[in-house]
């Protein structure tokens, strides 16, 4: 029996865990990247109106997103990941009477896709980001860019 290996954190965990990954690879099909700028990072939060979790933070600082071997899944790069709520309302519209699920899907974020274009997510943490990329407090609302829908549910701590 195999023992899970814990979930990457740091950037430094990232870049192991994908070195590692990537050495398993053809030469022609290992991974390669840039990292994103903490510029880039805080501007994608201000305009999604949220934090992202720290883990995910890390893996942007060690690749801003990846377009994996053989086209099986892609990372998306920070100009490119956006909410659920924006990109798959059909889906939403399909859970309508669950409201657990809904609630999930309006604050879930759309971070890549794979071979057969389904979504993988990331649930952002609150408390939401401010205008100015700080991290706001006791769960109020930051104000809205043009792009957030004003019914857009904010994640609660």
């Amino acid at each position: 029996m195999s023992r899970l290996e814990p979930a990457p954190l740091t950037t430094d965990d990232w870049q192991s865990m994908l070195d590692q990954y990537s050495a398993q690879l053809p030469p022609d099909e290992q991974i390669d990247g840039v990292s994103a700028e903490e510029a880039a990072i805080v501007t994608m939060e201000e305009r999604l109106g949220t934090a992202l979790p720290p883990s995910y933070r890390n893996f942007l600082l060690t690749y801003d997103g990846i377009d994996a071997p053989c086209d099986l899944y892609r990372m998306y790069p920070t100009a490119e990941v956006g909410w659920a709520r924006q990109s798959i309302s059909d889906l939403i519209e399909a859970w309508a009477g669950f409201d657990d699920v809904v609630d999930l899907l309006n604050r879930t974020l759309l971070v890549g896709d794979d071979e057969s274009n389904a979504s993988t997510c990331s649930i952002p943490p609150s408390p939401p980001v401010t205008g100015s990329g700080r991290r706001s407090s006791g769960g109020r609302r930051p104000p809205r860019s043009p792009s957030t829908p004003a019914s857009a549910p904010w994640p609660r701590p």
